[in-house]
């Protein structure tokens, strides 16, 4: 006489087979994103724009004799979308960023520094920094 046979249960390795799949999908997520991150893709590297001109500078022609007019330059700002991002302009309502594109100063520190050199070197106004003088304040809106 032989040995009775045990029959086979079709529910065990269904069973085996549901524990073992969120094991299974987790390792196909590892190996999808181990892929993504070994990658050697190229990063983002900002590039730097002054708008200052290279080159020889233009020497200003001398500033009139006589009285000059005095003049203190005040706050200068900017709005609150100018910063070290360039910016563009898709129509008259929508504004953009250059991703890789940066200024190398605040738009407004070179407006400062520009006015200086405009009106007080090459006008030459007299730049009043204390006292009673008439005072010009500034605000960038566009660059």
């Amino acid at each position: 006489m032989s040995a009775p046979r045990r029959e086979r249960s079709s529910a065990a390795p269904e069973l085996a087979w549901r524990q073992f799949a969120p094991v299974l999908a987790g390792l196909a997520a590892l190996l999808v994103a181990g892929c993504a991150l070994t990658s050697k893709s190229e990063s983002i590297a900002p590039r730097y724009y002054s708008p200052e001109r290279s080159g020889a500078i233009e020497t200003p022609a001398s500033p009139p004799q006589g009285i000059a007019a005095e003049l203190r330059l005040g706050h200068v700002s900017a709005a609150s979308y100018l910063d070290e991002r360039m910016v563009f302009r898709d129509s008259a309502f929508e504004l953009g960023y250059y991703q890789e594109k940066r200024w190398t100063e605040a738009p407004e520190e070179y407006l400062r520094r520009r006015l200086e050199r405009a009106l007080f070197e090459e006008r030459g106004l007299r730049h009043v920094v204390g006292g009673a003088a008439p005072t010009l304040e500034v605000e960038l809106t566009a660059f």
